[in-house]
């Protein structure tokens, strides 16, 4: 088998865990999917597979070789890409990663408003809270919040967030406002973490929108970042505490890697997701 095709078929059936899955994915068999994978292994003399009955796993040697995999063929597909025309028409698909609150709220408009004016692109949007390694994992364009450590990486900045703690009006008219941070220790916190400062919370959460849809509710205190309860605060749904603690200042950057060859799609989707940052008062004023 052709080893470009045999990386891609490796990579379909790790991405999507299943040899079924994968073989729909390719327009294969489930039994040709089986015996390619067995002849890679063979081929490469190690294994990159742990098969049972209900599931598969990556062996430590098939982690390695899936991103490598994924490299390669995303540097192919470059290159391809960029042969056959597509620095005079974007074109193909385009992956784009964001925080999740940040991506629902800022990313994805832009992202719809770029695939109306440009119908030869596809778009596949990973919204994840954590740090995500773009080359690694595939990515065109990312959005990063906090300090940026990849050097290898073309990145604008396009506005900062800081930390704010609020309330719903509710809450505050029948527990009162904090007016130091030592006072928290007598107030409902919610947070997706187990405490905020040496203040203890009562609720933790395991998402933002969690944490912010129970200060709504007019359950306690929340501490998320400015862009994240902007539209409530700006409402009055949520009211600011703690005015005058210092909160430390986040910067915003969109990211994508920097390459001899970058694609129209990547820098026209990155040109306006920049230009659409910037422009945003939640972002700009922190």
């Amino acid at each position: 088998m052709d080893r470009f095709l045999a990386m891609s078929l490796f990579v379909a059936v790790a991405e999507q865990g299943s040899l079924v899955k994968a073989s729909e994915q390719l327009g294969l068999s489930a039994p040709a999917v089986t015996r390619a994978l067995a002849q890679l292994e063979t081929r490469l003399g190690v294994r990159l597979l742990h098969r049972t009955t209900r599931r598969l796993r990556l062996s430590e040697a098939g982690e390695r070789y899936l991103e490598d995999c994924r490299r390669i063929l995303g540097e192919l597909r470059e290159a391809e890409e960029w042969l056959s025309g597509s620095q005079t028409a974007a074109q193909g698909w385009l992956h784009v990663t964001a925080p999740v609150l940040f991506g629902q709220l800022f990313v994805m408009p832009v992202v719809s408003d770029y695939l109306e004016t440009h119908p030869r692109v596809r778009a596949q949007v990973a919204l994840l809270d954590r740090v995500v390694n773009l080359l690694e994992e595939g990515h065109d364009v990312a959005v990063r919040i906090g300090a940026l450590a990849d050097s290898s990486l073309r990145a604008a900045q396009v506005g900062e967030v800081r930390q704010i703690y609020c309330a719903a009006p509710e809450y505050l008219s029948r527990f009162g406002a904090p007016k130091k941070l030592a006072e928290l220790k007598n107030h409902r916190l919610i947070s997706t973490q187990t405490s905020l400062g040496k203040a203890p919370v009562q609720l933790v959460v395991n998402t933002n929108q969690a944490a912010l849809d129970a200060a709504l509710a007019g359950w306690g205190v929340v501490r998320l970042l400015s862009y994240q309860v902007a539209g409530a605060i700006e409402s009055g749904r949520l009211l600011p505490v703690l005015r005058e603690e210092a909160a430390e200042v986040w910067p915003v950057h969109v990211l994508h890697q920097e390459g001899r060859r970058v694609s129209l799609k990547v820098q026209s989707f990155f040109d306006l997701l920049v230009s659409r940052l910037r422009a945003n008062p939640a972002i700009v004023s922190g």
